[in-house]
């Protein structure tokens, strides 16, 4: 190869190398410098079908907005609102959510936990996990047990009740119908959604550019991340909704998609025999798609109608029994691969502010899924329904465990020990019966358990 040969390859690769690196940067450049194009791209490119987040929030008090709600319940106000916002202080829920769904392989997953703390200890808890197979709840707190329900137990229980044997049906087909991606019908419905831009960009005018941050995820890493504000109240995003829902009123290639899926659906159903399985009867099938072909236009308008009105009137409402505009921040931090790294939402009513915090710890393939629990742990909500002695010998453990866990917990007991000491600043009357009710928990838990416990059946 001569040396004229070697440099226009050279040059090629060097426009195509140049070329790929300049149209990046100018892409991020277009991107960013506007929010709202930047906040949708972020929202609608990537490939959140499996999230790690994690979640944290509480209550703030204003206190000098919400002294004047104390006027006629306080001899001090201004010493009560700054008792009931240290208290407040101490009070916070945490929370983890899991999920992964693939509807082409037609499985998902969902985890939620949630926590609420008093001074970082837990006080009450809960979880539940759902899959294409399996249902899982409980609470560490409470008995420490789970309960689970898998799907061929609700086909056995409904079998024994009704005679109806579900497992014969393959509900599999019916979840592939929601796979759109090929649906001509889908992707004339995606290609024309200027009108929702438009009311989105309309409503989200006040979008801003914030401060770099760096948002800490849960494995202990950080990511670095640029901001976006939006500053609105309840009644702009009341508006929002009824303006979405008012274009989604007249947007025809929405109304023929929803159409298409009801009458593939009962196609369906007809075609594999489903209907017999449930005991359907075919001419009510039949009427049906009658039905649906003949005046789903009238059931859309309806039905939308009927949403309108319901969030108008909720807008109404809000403008009447609220003494003012409730302010509305949410803070969305992006990271350089345009994911969403974390939500902050905080508002104020009456002045009790709300904080929560969302960090989305890890996308796709990086998603670690909590471990089962061990069999000794579990236990079958359909053997508890087979077997009343059983299920009242469970219940009855489980209650007497979550009473003296619940009593005897430090949350608690850090409650009633700040209730006693942040209350010295009010008035005596007041803080005296704080105080009595302090020490007689202190001083009679036993006689509380047991009351507790008569009032369970115990």
């Amino acid at each position: 190869m001569n040396k004229k040969t070697l440099i226009i390859i050279a040059s090629i690769i060097g426009v195509l190398v140049f070329g790929m690196v300049g149209f990046t940067i100018v892409k991020g450049v277009i991107i960013k410098n506007d929010p709202f194009n930047y906040l949708m791209y972020s929202a609608f490119t990537n490939d959140y079908d499996a999230v790690d987040a994690s979640i944290e929030g509480g209550l703030v008090l204003d206190e000098e907005a919400f002294e004047q709600n104390l006027a006629f319940m306080s001899q001090d106000p201004a010493a009560m609102a700054k008792f009931i916002s240290e208290m407040m202080m101490g009070m916070q829920f945490t929370g983890d959510v899991k999920w992964k769904s693939d509807i082409k392989n037609q499985t998902f997953y969902l985890y939620e936990g949630i926590q609420l703390n008093y001074a970082n200890q837990p006080l009450l808890d809960f979880s539940l996990s759902l899959d294409e197979q399996m249902m899982r709840f409980g609470s560490k707190l409470i008995g420490g047990k789970s309960f689970e329900l898998s799907k061929e137990d609700i086909f056995d229980m409904i079998e024994a009740s009704s005679g109806t044997d579900l497992s014969k049906l393959d509900y599999q087909k019916y979840i592939a119908v929601l796979d759109m991606e090929k649906d001509p019908l889908y992707k004339a419905f995606i290609k024309d959604y200027d009108g929702y831009a438009d009311i989105m960009r309309n409503r989200m005018a006040a979008l801003e550019k914030g401060d770099k941050r760096t948002v800490a995820l849960s494995d202990g890493s950080t990511v670095k991340c640029d901001t976006i504000i939006l500053n609105t109240n309840m009644n702009e995003m009341t508006l929002l909704l009824v303006e979405m829902l008012t274009e989604a009123k007249t947007d025809n290639e929405l109304k023929a998609l929803a159409k298409g899926k009801i009458l593939e659906v009962l196609a369906l159903f007809i075609s594999s025999g489903d209907y017999e399985l449930l005991n359907v009867p075919l001419a009510d099938v039949e009427a049906a798609i009658e039905s649906v072909e003949t005046s789903f236009d009238e059931e859309w308008n309806a039905l939308l109608d009927e949403l309108i009105y319901t969030y108008q009137e909720a807008q109404y409402t809000l403008s009447q029994t609220m003494p003012q505009e409730s302010p509305y921040t949410i803070t969305f931090a992006i990271d350089r691969k345009y994911q969403i790294r974390e939500m902050v939402y905080k508002t104020s009513v009456m002045g009790i502010g709300m904080e929560q915090r969302i960090v989305y710890n890890a996308f796709g393939k990086d998603v670690k899924l909590p471990e089962a629990p061990l069999r000794e742990d579990v236990i079958s909500i359909k053997a508890l329904s087979e077997d009343e002695v059983y299920a009242n010998e469970v219940l009855l453990e489980i209650l007497d465990t979550g009473v003296e866990n619940v009593i005897e917990s430090p949350a608690l007991n850090t409650i009633m020990s700040d209730l006693d000491s942040k209350s010295v600043g009010l008035p005596e009357a007041e803080r005296q019966g704080i105080v009595e009710m302090v020490n007689y928990f202190f001083d009679n838990k036993e006689e509380l358990k047991e009351l507790l416990r008569s009032g369970f059946g115990l």
